[in-house]
């Protein structure tokens, strides 16, 4: 027969036991939730307090509004995401949550500002951030006078990727340096003269005709005021030109 006592330490333990129990048990409007990510072992923190890491699977949860926030297992690299997501659960609810992580390259040059390109095309210049694909595909990093290094993303160390652009060299081992091509700047020089010129006679031929107008208006005779028409088209077309050299002189000076 068991003493007082030990009937007493008996009960105690199974009120403990059952009392652990209920309090891990979902409540009548409890949900829950499973977390996964495409990078296992991400840091899962849910209203601010880390529940696990990814995959993971909480059913004590309240039904309402949650915010999640998974974290990159990378904690020190600075281009980790952080992913943060807000989930209405209901009551009963079980979620299903998959979340991936956007990768985020920086691509470096030694000596910067080399040309970097994703299938042919023009990216960016070094040092360039961009976010990474589905499919990663190889880059080419070039830059006049160095040759040209072709790159796999996904073997970036930690988001960062480094390259050594070499000088291209003459047979002799000297650098070759390749030089942009001298454009003519006499058509710049001819351009902006007649430019010039033209808008000085639209100016005198301008206000000649004004002249002559006025002597029509204090005489009134009709041949004054013929001249003064073919001073004003001479004058019109001076302008023209003017603006056409401008046009002209624009466009050299912007293509050198």
């Amino acid at each position: 027969m068991k003493s007082p006592m030990n009937w007493v330490r008996t009960t105690a333990l199974l009120a403990g036991c059952l009392g652990f129990l209920g309090g891990n048990s979902r409540a009548d409007d409890g949900a829950g939730i499973s977390v996964r990510s495409d990078v296992d072992s991400s840091l899962v923190i849910i209203d601010g307090t880390i529940v696990g890491k990814s995959p993971v699977t909480i059913d004590s949860l309240r039904s309402g509004l949650h915010e999640v926030r998974l974290l990159h297992p990378d904690l020190e690299n600075w281009f980790a995401p952080v992913i943060i997501d807000s989930v209405n659960l209901l009551p009963g609810e079980d979620r299903d949550l998959v979340y991936r992580f956007d990768r985020l390259y920086n691509i470096r040059s030694d000596p910067s500002g080399a040309e970097v390109l994703v299938d042919g095309k023009l990216v960016g210049t070094t040092p360039l951030f961009m976010e990474a694909r589905e499919n990663d595909s190889l880059m080419t990093v070039r830059k006049r006078g160095f040759g040209t290094s072709v790159i796999d993303p996904a073997r970036a160390e930690r988001g960062v990727v480094d390259v050594n652009l070499e000088p291209v060299t003459y047979g002799g081992g000297e650098p070759l340096l390749i030089e942009p091509a001298e454009r003519p700047v006499l058509p710049l020089i001819l351009s902006g003269a007649s430019s010039i010129l033209a808008g000085g006679f639209s100016a005198y031929y301008k206000v000649k005709a004004d002249e002559v107008y006025q002597e029509y208006l204090l005489t009134g005779d009709p041949s004054k005021l013929a001249e003064t028409r073919k001073l004003d088209n001479v004058a019109g077309i001076a302008l023209g030109a003017s603006q056409i050299y401008l046009a002209l002189f624009s466009y050299l000076l912007l293509s050198q």
